[in-house]
């Protein structure tokens, strides 16, 4: 009997070990769910710091049988300040970003829309979320929009760790869209996601050369954080 019982132990902290060594970020989309976000970026235009801060919203507002979701992205607030002080700035109209079922935008939004986009966390990790990851394991990312091939992303990103339910996963990129078709915008991140949920607790990081809606010059680089705000 106490043989049995250390047996069972043993395969059981095998399994456990098992557990903890790899993660899945495959979300499960359910109608009616709405999360909240912050974002914030940072970047430097001609000497002058220009700070930028939205609140938005995605709600899940249909899953298909085949599992792909329709997801409703709705900005709250837009605040851009330029050496401190407030531009007045319109909000971005709501719009419906599609997913496949593990999570992966199908397709992007064109404009000003796409530029808000450009930090969706799961175009970074949506190649990776069907799939089976080992912690400490670097992982390439190729993605590449069906419906735009312009809109493409390729890098890496690597799972670290996973603390009290929270994946922290590394990532190095270079992203392509409309506005950034020659050179390609560079991004750097630190993303803490929500294992149980698949969904991001809060990344930032760094951005070279960042695409503009008017193809302006004298931006280089920015910080950006994202943070969810509803739990």
């Amino acid at each position: 009997m106490k043989a049995f019982a250390l047996l069972f132990l043993l395969v059981y902290s095998v399994c456990l070990g098992f557990a903890q060594d790899t993660i899945s970020l495959a979300r499960s989309f359910k109608v009616g769910e709405v999360d909240k976000y912050r974002s914030k970026m940072t970047v430097t235009v001609s000497g002058a710091d220009v700070e930028t801060t939205i609140e938005y919203s995605e709600k899940v507002k249909k899953v298909n049988k085949d599992g792909t979701a329709e997801v409703e992205i709705a900005t709250t607030s837009v605040e851009i300040r330029i050496l401190g002080v407030i531009v007045d700035t319109p909000k971005l109209p709501a719009f419906i970003q599609k997913y496949s079922k593990a999570g992966v935008p199908l397709g992007m939004p064109s404009g000003a829309q796409g530029q808000a986009r450009m930090l969706d966390y799961s175009r970074f990790i949506g190649p990776m979320m069907d799939k089976l990851l080992s912690i400490g394991k670097e992982y390439a990312v190729d993605w590449v929009d069906p419906k735009d091939g312009r809109n493409k992303i390729a890098g890496k990103i690597r799972v670290e760790s996973v603390v009290k339910g929270l994946a922290k996963i590394i990532g190095s990129y270079e992203s392509w869209n409309d506005k950034a078709i020659k050179d390609p915008v560079k991004i750097s991140l630190s993303l803490l996601m929500d294992v149980t949920s698949s969904k991001p607790a809060k990344f930032e990081g760094t951005i070279i050369n960042p695409p503009n809606s008017n193809d302006q010059t004298g931006i280089e680089q920015g910080k950006f954080s994202v943070e969810r705000l509803s739990k």
